[in-house]
């Protein structure tokens, strides 16, 4: 199956070709890259208050109704090496429709390609259809997206399901589940405004991976192949919502283990035009090639 299939932490079970990372690897050493988007114009608050599980509720109220609706969505990744100038970074931009989604996630200016994703969550699992030039001279005559399903990917990798902790640019509600792992304290910080002069009420998670695996029910194998794969990374995820209740923002910082080292991570995530007209065809069975399957894993 060559390497198209390679796994970048499980960005994080990103699938991308093995000359991208040898792209990327050369722009973080070079320190040239695009610019750093914004995450907030105004600093939190000097004191915030201590976690609370009214907090947490008031963020699984909005994660709730935002599956349920309908809008358009932008993910920002930024990835940042130490020394290095600027980061790399990409965009993946497209809408959500009752808990399903599409996303065109172009990653050409640092030397991939554009993917086109679907991702949806039958009976509360997470799937993921990809197609791109690369994926299409790897998967069989015919078929023109590869399905991963990513609750049984976690299940295989770690023996429990933690799909949650894909990331925004394959799912851009997995952040937010994130926060309700029963290992994420979330700490309400008050109201806040974002750059398009709306204001928010802000909060912060604060969650270790590796405790909201085992907080998942991964065994100690899994959890040595997480802190393998992963590290031991504790990650925060702030989180606006809106008067209307809705989601408006997400952004997720802290370290990220990659076949390029550990980098800094910052993803930032919008949700904008709600009751917009919002559809999403999930690609056919006839259409789809399994990754498991491919691999036989």
């Amino acid at each position: 199956m060559g390497t198209v299939f390679g796994v970048i932490g499980m960005r994080r079970a990103v699938f991308a070709p093995a000359a991208a990372l040898a792209v990327a690897a050369a722009l973080v050493a070079a320190g040239c890259g695009s610019s750093s988007p914004k995450a907030s114009s105004v600093a939190p608050p000097t004191t915030p208050a201590a976690p609370s599980s009214s907090a947490k509720q008031a963020v699984a109220d909005a994660l709730a109704q935002t599956l349920a609706a309908h809008a358009d969505v932008q993910v920002q990744v930024v990835l940042r090496k130490s020394g290095a100038s600027r980061p790399l970074a990409y965009q993946a931009n497209g809408v959500v429709a009752a808990g399903s989604g599409s996303l065109k996630i172009d990653r050409s200016h640092i030397g991939d390609e554009i993917v086109n994703e679907v991702f949806t969550h039958p009976n509360g699992r997470l799937v993921i259809y990809l197609t791109s030039p690369s994926t299409l001279k790897q998967i069989p005559a015919g078929k023109t997206w590869l399905k991963v399903d990513m609750t049984l990917f976690a299940l295989k990798q770690y023996g429990a399901d933690t799909s949650f902790l894909a990331a925004a640019d394959q799912d851009p509600f997995q952040p937010l589940e994130l926060t309700q792992s029963p290992a994420a304290k979330v700490r309400d910080l008050g109201m806040d405004w974002l750059p398009d002069r709306t204001l928010n009420h802000r909060y912060e998670a604060t969650v270790s991976i590796l405790a909201a695996g085992r907080a998942a029910g991964v065994k100690a194998k899994g959890l040595a192949a997480m802190r393998k794969a992963l590290g031991n990374p504790t990650q925060t995820i702030d989180v606006w919502v809106s008067k209307a209740g809705y989601v408006a923002r997400t952004v997720v910082k802290g370290p990220e283990k990659t076949q390029l080292g550990t980098l800094q991570l910052q993803e930032t995530t919008d949700f904008t035009n709600f009751g917009a007209k919002t559809s999403v065809t999930v690609p056919p069975a006839a259409k789809s090639a399994s990754y498991f399957s491919l691999t036989k894993k």
